[in-house]
This record gives C-alpha cells, structure tokens and sequence, in this order.
C-alpha cells in the first residue's frame, strides 16, 4: 500500500512540473530583464542661451536666444522658455519672432512657437510688417 501511495505521489508531482511547463511557455513569461524605463526628465538646462548659426560663408543667418533652454533625452527635443528668434535674410531684411514658448526637434531644422506669437519684419523692396499669432512653426533651413 505504501508503495501504491508513493507511485500516486510520483504521478501527481510528475503532472504538476509538466503543467507548470506548460503553462509557463502558453503564457509567455519573459525571459529577460526588462530594460531601463526611459522618463521624461531633462538631461540639461542652459539659463540665458544665447545660440548664432553661421552659414557656409560664415555669415549669420539666424539667431536664437532664450530664458531657458531644456533638453530632454527620451524624444530628443529642446524646449524654449520665451525664445526669440531673429532670422538674417537676403537683401539686409531681419525677421524677429518672439513667443512665451518654444520646441525643436532634435534635428534642429524647425521651431514650433507658441503662446502670444509676434513677428516683425523689417522692410525690404517689397514690404515688411508684423503678424502675431497663437501658434507658428518656422522651418529653418528654407
């Protein structure tokens, strides 16, 4: 009788480990450790940023400062604390935009500003101006 009991025994503990296999490849346990959750916190801040590009002659063609200038590392984008942004054109014509705020992507071709928009443009042969807005997205290299 004992060793009908520890035949019993056997096949249960036997059945268990295999329905446990089973069940660990049906659910798809991972096997690995999770990588690291990337957050949204800023790597860097630059206060009172102050930024001139050249072109390839070494003249300016634009000028972008700042209040503040934060970096965040997870999308690669670069916010703007009341950006102003002043653009050197053809022909000695200046372009200033000013906005509350501002983000780049980090290719750094394009600028979306928002909140309390103004552009001036000085005048030229043909006209200048000024145009405010909500929103403006300034590509810069066009």
């Amino acid at each position: 009788m004992a060793d009908a009991r520890k035949i019993a025994v056997g096949i249960t503990l036997a059945a268990l480990a295999v329905g446990t296999w089973w069940l660990t490849h049906r659910a798809g346990v991972p096997t690995g450790t999770p990588g690291p959750q990337i957050l949204h916190e800023p790597d860097y801040t630059i206060d009172d940023f102050i930024g001139n590009v050249m072109d390839a002659r070494g003249e300016r063609k634009y000028r972008l400062t700042a209040q503040r200038l934060t970096h965040y590392p997870d999308d690669d984008t670069t916010h703007l604390t009341r950006p102003v942004l002043v653009q050197y054109l053809p022909d000695g014509v200046i372009a200033t935009t000013r906005a509350d705020t501002g983000v780049m992507p980090g290719d750094g071709s394009e600028i979306i500003m928002t909140g309390d928009v103004h552009v001036t443009r000085t005048a030229d042969a043909n006209a200048g101006g000024e145009v405010t807005a909500n929103r403006l997205r300034i590509q810069l290299d066009r």
